[in-house]
Order: structure tokens, then sequence, then C-alpha cells
């Protein structure tokens, strides 16, 4: 059995609470199953994605759950805002998910790709006209399995088994990487296109920032959008030994297997670059994740938090500075929950979710 815990930014709903009030502390979600709601479920999260204002969260077994904004139909649900988590009726198995600002994207069991909502710099990819669409629609079904997909604020990028990238959307910056100008339409490509980026195996890694993307191909990193003119590139050649990649935003942080650390690039104004002591002598087992510009860390059963908390995602401040956590703040435990073991964890746009098994 199982539940999930959210705080932070809450103004259209998507922390599933059932109010729309900003949440500093970490509080149960609501799941409406058989006509009942519950804030516990039976079925193992595996993924929780999270568009400007909007939630999906992937089971188990295959089903999605929704919550949030619906102003342009991107949680499919009717009403235009759901106040609870609520299941997408699909009649496929999903095994993947993902969002952008104001719209959500499924992957079936067959490798197919779906989109629904609003994407007016061509993120729906369902070509030049459609900018809304309502209804759950099929992008494209790819011949390889799909290994990952990844959404940034406008633009999309799905892995193939085959070491291929497609993306779509919007590719001002260089997050698609180098694009045909007979592609591109107002900024965009507005359809799924074979990206021409180094070839990415399985066990490299692709993660998307807010307008660039960063690849591993051979145990090397690769930024391609609005990073790759400040110098950055330069600065990870010599990176190494990479046991995980996460981006925000504005920055990016690796996990260097060697040193058990996390070394960081990019935007610092609120202290998103980590630069901080890992909590307990026993720091190899660490995992991290990251939100839009906050940073989550796990140890052992314990959660942290960093960088912008405004909206209370990275907890209650200790400093009395609600807005910059330059330290890593204790999320749960916490005072109302402190039995349960983490399971999964994920940082959205200026919120924060913990699942735990009970």
């Amino acid at each position: 059995m199982y539940q999930i815990l959210s705080c932070g930014s809450n103004g259209q709903y998507q922390l599933g609470q059932g109010n729309d009030e900003d949440q500093f502390t970490l509080r149960t979600c609501e799941f409406l199953q058989d006509k009942e709601i519950s804030t516990t479920i039976y079925s193992k999260p595996l993924k929780i994605s999270c568009g400007g204002n909007h939630t999906l969260i992937l089971l188990e077994d295959g089903d999605v759950y929704s919550c949030g904004n619906n102003e342009y139909k991107q949680i499919c649900q009717e009403d235009k805002v759901q106040s609870i988590f609520k299941k997408i009726e699909f009649e496929k198995k999903i095994r993947n998910i993902s969002c952008c600002w104001d719209s959500s994207f499924l992957v079936t069991e067959y490798n197919e790709v779906y989109s629904c909502g609003q994407g007016l710099k061509g993120e729906l990819g369902l070509g030049l006209q459609t900018t809304s669409e309502p209804e759950l629609k099929l992008v494209k079904k790819f011949d390889h399995n799909v290994i990952d997909i990844k959404c940034g604020m406008n633009h999309v990028i799905v892995k193939l088994d085959n070491a291929q990238l497609y993306g779509w959307g919007n590719c001002r910056k260089g997050q698609l990487g180098e694009t045909s100008k007979k592609l591109i339409k107002r900024g965009s490509i507005w359809e799924p296109v074979l990206l021409q980026m180094q070839p990415v195996a399985v066990e490299d890694f692709l993660e998307v920032g807010r307008e660039f993307t960063i690849i591993t191909s051979n145990g090397q990193p690769y930024v391609y959008g609005k990073f790759s003119d400040d110098g950055l590139q330069n600065q990870m050649k010599d990176m190494k030994d990479i046991g995980q990649i996460k981006t925000m935003w504005a920055s990016i942080h690796f996990k260097e297997v060697s040193s058990n650390s996390i070394k960081s690039f990019g935007v610092d104004s609120h202290g998103q670059l980590f630069k901080y002591n890992i909590p307990e002598s026993d720091s190899k087992g660490f995992k991290f994740e990251v939100g839009s510009e906050h940073g989550l860390l796990q140890q052992n059963n314990k959660l942290y938090a960093w960088g912008w908390g405004e909206h209370g995602n990275c907890g209650p401040s200790l400093t009395g500075n609600p807005n910059t956590f330059n330290y890593l703040n204790q999320l749960f435990p916490n005072k109302e929950f402190f039995d349960g073991k983490i399971v999964y964890f994920t940082g959205g746009c200026a919120t924060s979710w913990v699942c735990i098994e009970l």
C-alpha cells in the first residue's frame, strides 16, 4: 500500500490535495477510486510528471492519474480543473509519461506516443495547424522500443533503443540540435523528426532543461541549446564516471560515482547549484532529483531539499528566507509523516513529490 505526499505551488490544484493553497509541508494526495476518495493506492507509482500547473502519475499497472489545470484538456478530464487525482480513461496500457507546460504525453506498450493539451510552439507534434488538442491523439508509432521521453518547456525528445533520438517543438535555442531550415516553421518543428545528435545508447543519459538538451554518448556529455554558447561544453569536457544527470530549468547537475558527490553548472540565483555536505557518513547510497529550480536528495530514508523554495516546495525555512535554501532542508520525515519507506521522489515546477510504502 502506498501514499503520495506533495508540497509547493498549488494555484491550480496541481498537488492533488483538494485545495488550491500553496503547501509548505508535505501532505497526502487524494485519489478518486471506485467513486470514493482515498489517500492510499495499491499499485506502485513509477513516475510523476509535472507541467506548469498540472500533474500526471503513472502506476505500475499501467494506469495514469491526473489533476490540476485542465483548461486545454491537458489532463484528459471533463472539468476545467481537477482538484484530486482521477484516472485517465484510456484503452491502452501506458509505459511512460511526460509533460510540457500546457500539454501531456503518454507512451503505450506498443511504442506509440499520444499527446493532448495546448502547444503553441509545436510541442504537440501533431502538425503545423495543430496548436490545441482536447483528446489524446497519436503523434507517432515508432518501429523501435521507446526507452524514454523527456519534455522541456516547449520541446519534446524521444529516445529509442536503436540509439536514435526523435524530437519536435521549439528549436530557437538549438535544443533540438542542428535542424534543416526547411523543417522549421515559426521557430519550431511541428512533427517528429530524427535528430542530428550524437548516438545515445540505452545506458546513456537524456535530460532536458527549459531550453536545452543534454545527452551522453560513450560517457561524454553533450549540450544542445541555451548552454552551448557560454562555455559549458568546455567546462564539462573532463566529466567522467557519470552516475546520474539531472536538469533544472537553467542548470545541470551530475552525480560523480568516483567522488560520490554532485557537481553543478548554471544559474545559482537561489542556491540551485549543489555545494552542500551530504548528511551522514555513508554518502555512497544517496539519490537525487530536481524540479524547475530546486533539488531533492535522499539519504537512507530521509529526504532533503535545496534551491528556490518560494512556494513551499523546499519545506519551511530554518533561516527565515523562504525563497533561497542554500542548505539541505529536511522534508521527510517531518512532524506529520514519520513512518513509511521512500520508494520514489521527484520535483516539478516548484513542487515536490514523495511516494512512501506503508
